[in-house]
């Protein structure tokens, strides 16, 4: 789920790898820490997505921001067996990350942790915005990317 996270932000494999390093150390340095006011893994998203966004910020402008995803490093569990109906679906799901990285910051960060199956609730905490404002973000989110794939199928 971490490394899906730094995929999600960064492009290139190795700065990738690095950052995913990075996250798991502050977890690591950060264990003593934690002291049960949300889960284990509302916990571990907020030092994921904070590691991540923090690098973002550092490298600004840099040419290792992601600009789209690189569907190898997607995770696919549910293939059809049919090669042809997973090349469509693999396009999709590239086209559909590529969407995701045109979003804001925040926005890439909600839709990626919901995308991730966390609650609302979880998604909040680790943001740092209300539920009710998740709610609406990720409702217009969805809208502006059903747009998208609209376009695309067209």
């Amino acid at each position: 789920m971490i490394y899906r996270l730094c995929c999600s932000y960064i492009n290139e494999s190795d700065l990738r790898k690095d950052l995913f390093q990075n996250i798991l150390i502050r977890i690591w340095r950060g264990l003593n820490s934690f002291e049960n006011r949300s889960s284990i893994k509302t916990w571990v998203y907020r030092i994921s997505v904070n590691t991540c966004v923090d690098f973002l910020r550092r490298e600004a402008g840099n040419k290792y921001i992601s600009k789209h995803m690189d569907i190898n490093d997607i995770e696919v569990t549910d293939r059809s067996g049919n090669l042809d109906e997973d090349l469509v679906f693999s396009e999709k799901i590239a086209f559909l990350y590529r969407c995701i990285n045109k979003l804001t910051l925040i926005d890439k960060t909600v839709i990626t942790l919901y995308l991730e199956d966390l609650s609302y609730k979880e998604i909040s905490v680790i943001v740092g915005i209300s539920e009710k404002n998740v709610s609406v973000k990720l409702f217009r989110i969805k809208k502006k990317l059903n747009k998208y794939l609209r376009e695309y199928e067209e």
